[in-house]
C-alpha cells in the first residue's frame, strides 16, 4: 500500500514538471528519505525519475510474489477463501519448514 501512494505522489509531482506548474531556475528542494537537499530543477526530475523506476520494478516484485504466494495457498487448501487468514499463514509456513527438512534429507543422503 505504501509503494503505490509513494508511486502515485511521484506521478503527481512529474506531471506537475511536465504541465510547468513547477516552473523554476533556481534549486528545489527535495526530499530524499529522510534529509532534505536542493537541487537544480533537471536534477530533482531525473531523482524523481529515478525513485520512480525502482518503486515500479519493487512493486512488480511484490505483485509476482504474492501471486506465487496465493498460489501455493490454493494448492495446499482449495477452500481458501473460506479459512482465517492466520491459518492459511501458519499452513504456508509448516510447508516451508517442511520442504526444508526434506532436501536437507535429501543432501544428506547423497553424500
Amino acid at each position: 500500500m505504501q509503494l503505490n501512494e509513494k508511486k502515485e505522489a511521484n506521478r503527481e509531482c512529474l506531471g506537475a514538471f511536465r504541465r510547468g506548474e513547477i516552473q523554476t531556475n533556481n534549486k528545489l528542494w527535495v526530499q530524499v528519505n529522510e534529509l532534505s537537499i536542493k537541487l537544480p530543477r533537471k536534477n530533482a526530475v531525473g531523482l524523481i525519475e529515478a525513485d520512480q523506476a525502482k518503486l515500479m520494478k519493487l512493486i512488480d516484485s511484490t505483485r509476482a510474489e504474492i501471486k506465487s504466494t496465493a498460489r501455493d495457498l490454493l494448492a495446499l487448501q482449495p477452500n481458501l477463501s473460506d479459512m482465517d487468514p492466520v491459518t492459511a499463514k501458519l499452513l504456508l509456513a509448516e510447508q516451508a519448514a517442511s520442504s526444508k527438512t526434506i532436501s536437507e534429507e535429501d543432501e544428506e543422503n547423497s553424500d
